[in-house]
């Protein structure tokens, strides 16, 4: 059975330069929820899987460095949960795997990947297992980013964000089974402990995977462009700078997993703002490069002239 939604949640809402506040029931524009979709699916089903070793070493997103969880310790966290949709769907991953936002999955910017984490909307009581392949979010305020799909089985796709409690399930509570999660409540059966891992706190709003609520960019990107090269590649172009941070920050997190990274740029030509990667000498390298980036992103990417 397909589920229509209304129309005014399928239009993506206008962020604007001079809003002050977040508000929920909005995301950027470009990104959003489909116009249809299925039944909502199962849990994600926990199952020990190796790590991807080339995402487990720190990595840079917007002049920051997050440094990922090597090892199979308890995790939790409380803080509030995002979603992303559209505007990546069908898109790499940090794991290289497709971005699908109607499965069960997840991306948070430390947590070992893959992994899995129990979720918990502090707002209802509703739990869910997700599958964490991918980086993100990247704001200070966001502790997970979940897909289309999850967001609605915790009830907050229409919301935009909610109170979430992330808690990753150990190899032993895999091995175990000593959990179970429903729509409407979770019970996890644990050892005790007061062990606990955290992620880097940090007060700058810019940019991440994608937020279906408004946020407010306080401030731009520190990291200097300061290579000579006349060419780039163009992975992106938005109408909204928050959209052209976002889509950033997410191919920062996939090529830095990849053991690749670059100088970037975001170039506002009055009519919207170019995502542009790397400095080269010559049309005939960006052009190579660009094969390359959009290869690794599953982008359209294209040498352009600085």
């Amino acid at each position: 059975m397909r589920y229509t939604l209304p129309l005014l949640l399928a239009i993506p809402l206008l962020l604007t330069a001079c809003s002050t506040s977040q508000q929920s029931g909005k995301y950027f524009q470009n990104d959003g929820p489909p116009s249809s979709y299925q039944a909502d699916g199962a849990d994600a089903q926990p199952r020990i899987e190796p790590f991807k070793s080339g995402t487990l070493r720190p990595y840079r997103v917007l002049g920051k460095t997050y440094t990922p969880i090597t090892e199979v310790v308890p995790f939790s966290e409380t803080g509030m949960g995002s979603w992303y949709g559209k505007q990546f769907h069908g898109k790499k991953t940090a794991t290289g795997e497709i971005y699908d936002m109607f499965a069960m999955t997840a991306a948070h910017p430390t947590l070992p990947l893959p992994s899995y984490a129990l979720v918990t909307n502090l707002e209802n009581g509703k739990s869910i297992v997700v599958r964490v392949n991918d980086r993100g979010p990247f704001l200070n305020s966001r502790v997970i980013d979940l897909s289309f799909a999850a967001a609605r089985r915790l009830g907050y796709a229409n919301k935009g964000t909610a109170r979430v409690r992330v808690k990753r399930l150990t190899f032993n509570e895999i091995r175990s089974g000593q959990y179970s999660a429903s729509t409407s409540s979770t019970t996890l059966v644990e050892t005790p402990t007061t062990q606990t891992a955290s992620i880097p706190t940090y007060t700058e709003a810019s940019g991440q995977t994608m937020l279906p609520s408004t946020v407010v960019v306080t401030s731009t990107p520190t990291v200097p462009d300061t290579s000579t090269g006349n060419w780039g590649v163009q992975i992106g172009f938005f109408s909204a700078k928050e959209n052209a941070q976002a889509f950033l920050a997410h191919a920062q997190a996939t090529l830095s997993s990849m053991g690749t990274e670059l100088t970037y740029s975001i170039v506002n030509d009055n009519n919207g703002y170019r995502v542009i990667l790397g400095r080269y000498d010559s049309p005939s390298t960006a052009r190579s490069a660009a094969q390359s980036i959009g290869n690794n992103l599953g982008v359209s990417a294209f040498p352009i002239k600085r």
